[in-house]
């Protein structure tokens, strides 16, 4: 799984064909108002993920621009019409705050006909639901946890669950709700994990079967067949038999500061060979089952008995070089290389 046909590789390993406008859709949030265009850079450990795209686009040469997404759809309809753009960077992760519409964006764009990067409407709904994507992925014969949802308003979740229970939100991104109170051991504790679920973020709450083991996520690149899959990456939960995270929490994702003080990092997985082709297996699958566009991050555990188990699909994952660029450079390709492969790929659906 880890090598690709020639073609595929030859998609990252190639010089942009030509100077593309490009038009970077982001995130209300991301964008200051005395840098609109994403012109000032700052230290690049500190820079946000749009930042570091931006600046690899403009190294590549391409003449870019920067649009915050509105509610407002039928004004960022007409910007985006009037733009005049040969493709979108599409890196938005919400709309007014609900992830689930994020889908939209490519809606619309396939809509206007315009080429975009990154997952497609469905990929993009199938990703966010945690329980639809691993219903799909079970159906499919491959690994997921047992879990059970449990409704906004229900007294009780969608079918019985065996402890330890990890509770997430149905359709939270990332690590969005999950906190080290997240893993459960009791019905009491379950109930106000999921009624905290409902009431902090308005949706259900997926209640799904704790796996303990080590944690990896692999990323997956292409349209189809064939797929071009990086090494894998493994989390490192330094002190976790020490009263330090196991899980990747909200602050784990968001926190340098408490990943240093409990020795959390990121690093090339050391797997015997036959187990690391057995994650790249578990990955590609999931892609291809999810029907994945462009770029995506699959993460799981390893469970001793029954190998790899999937635990998400992340459609649209953090892309700054020190994530999903390291994952690629174990591939061999340079940032820029990485940015010039997904435009490409946009063109090309």
């Amino acid at each position: 799984m880890k090598s690709s046909p020639p073609d595929l590789n030859d998609v990252f390993r190639a010089r942009s064909r030509k100077r593309l406008r490009i038009l970077v859709l982001v995130d209300l949030g991301t964008v200051r108002s005395d840098d609109p265009n994403f012109e000032k850079f700052e230290d690049p450990t500190t820079m946000l993920m749009e930042h570091h795209i931006v600046a690899g686009l403009r190294t590549l040469r391409h003449h870019v621009e920067v649009m915050a997404f509105h509610r407002d759809s039928k004004w960022a309809v007409e910007q985006i019409q009037n733009a005049k753009i040969d493709v979108v960077f599409n890196l938005v992760e919400d709309i007014g705050g609900d992830r689930r519409k994020s889908s939209y964006i490519p809606a619309m764009l396939d809509l206007l006909r315009i080429p975009y990067t990154g997952g497609s409407t469905v990929s993009a709904m199938l990703s966010l639901d945690k329980a639809l994507s691993k219903q799909i992925l079970n159906d499919h014969g491959l690994n997921v946890p047992q879990f059970a949802v449990w409704n906004v308003g229900a007294r009780t979740p969608s079918r019985p669950v065996r402890f330890p229970v990890i509770v997430k939100p149905r359709f939270g991104g990332g690590s969005e709700g999950i906190s080290l109170s997240s893993v459960v051991h009791t019905q009491k504790q379950l109930a106000a994990r999921a009624t905290y679920i409902h009431r902090t973020l308005r949706q259900p709450a997926i209640c799904e079967e704790y796996i303990a083991g080590r944690e990896f996520s692999v990323g997956v690149l292409g349209n189809g067949k064939p797929l071009l899959v990086l090494p894998t990456r493994e989390t490192i939960f330094g002190l976790a038999g020490k009263g330090g995270p196991a899980i990747a929490t909200d602050r784990v994702k968001s926190s340098k500061a408490y990943r240093e003080r409990w020795k959390i990092s990121y690093e090339k997985a050391n797997l015997p060979a036959e187990l690391d082709r057995a994650m790249s297996t578990l990955a590609h699958e999931a892609y291809l089952h999810l029907e994945m566009k462009g770029y995506a991050r699959v993460d799981m555990r390893l469970d001793p008995q029954r190998g790899p188990v999937f635990l998400e699909m992340n459609a649209n994952p953090d892309l700054s070089p020190r994530v999903y660029g390291v994952m690629a450079s174990w591939a061999g390709l340079s940032y820029e290389q990485l940015l010039s492969g997904i435009l490409e790929l946009a063109l090309r659906h």
